[in-house]
């Protein structure tokens, strides 16, 4: 299935499961979908050495609420889930996801001014390190 495809299926999911809290979500589903877009790669071909661009580069939000970190992150699991439905295997984002949850909601929700304390190549050179180019 091609990305443009995908992305439409899992916004229209989005919307029926989410009602009128979708469209904030979505906004960032745009976001997380400009990844795949920008750089090129098919939803299929996402692997563990994209993780550290995605959250570098796409997904390096500050500031945000505690409501909009549980949305995206909500909205990375679901896709993560409607992915394995499709048979595109996820299960590795989705075991990483839960494991730095706690990591993702500080990260995203520390104010631009705190950023000198927060390396995100520590946060991320474990398991998946920054513009790593093997998988």
């Amino acid at each position: 299935m091609n990305n443009k495809k995908l992305f439409e299926e899992f916004e229209k999911t989005i919307e029926d499961r989410y009602g009128h809290m979708a469209e904030e979500i979505i906004d960032f589903f745009y976001e997380f979908t400009d990844f795949f877009n920008y750089e090129k790669i098919g939803v299929d071909g996402f692997n563990a050495k994209h993780i550290g661009p995605l959250f570098e580069d796409y997904l390096d939000y500050d500031c945000l609420s505690d409501s909009e970190c549980s949305m995206l992150f909500q909205m990375l699991v679901d896709f993560c889930d409607f992915c394995q439905s499709k048979k595109i295997d996820y299960g590795f984002f989705k075991k990483y996801l839960e494991k730095e949850k706690d990591e993702l909601y500080d990260l995203w929700s520390v104010y631009e001014d705190d950023w000198d304390d927060v390396d995100l190549e520590d946060f991320l050179a474990d398991e998946y390190p920054l513009n790593s180019t093997t998988a």
